[in-house]
């Protein structure tokens, strides 16, 4: 597990990447792979209505968005492309 009690309120850099070509969905903290999860649906993501910070989110079902982000954001980014290792590594300097 990475978020232990002795990281809560230091930065980390989180980064997601969807790979349709190898199925997978990488997931990195500062920049180390933490865990790849195969895709269930590869089909190409789009972006509707999105807001940063909120997850579970089922207003279409008569629900209310639930788990707030419920720390500080400094940047978001969004790539049209998949990243390499490499290239997640370079963005937590």
């Amino acid at each position: 597990m990475f978020f232990t009690p002795e990281r809560f309120s230091q930065w980390t850099h989180l980064a997601i990447v969807l790979d349709p070509f190898t199925q997978e969905a990488l997931h990195y903290a500062n920049g180390v792979l933490l865990t790849p999860s195969r895709l269930k649906d590869i089909t190409l993501l789009k972006i509707g209505i999105a807001e940063l910070g909120n997850w579970n989110d089922r207003r279409n079902q008569g629900c209310v968005a639930i788990l707030h982000l419920s720390s500080a954001m400094d940047e978001f980014a969004l790539w049209d492309r998949v990243l390499s290792d490499v290239e997640i590594a370079s963005l937590t300097q």
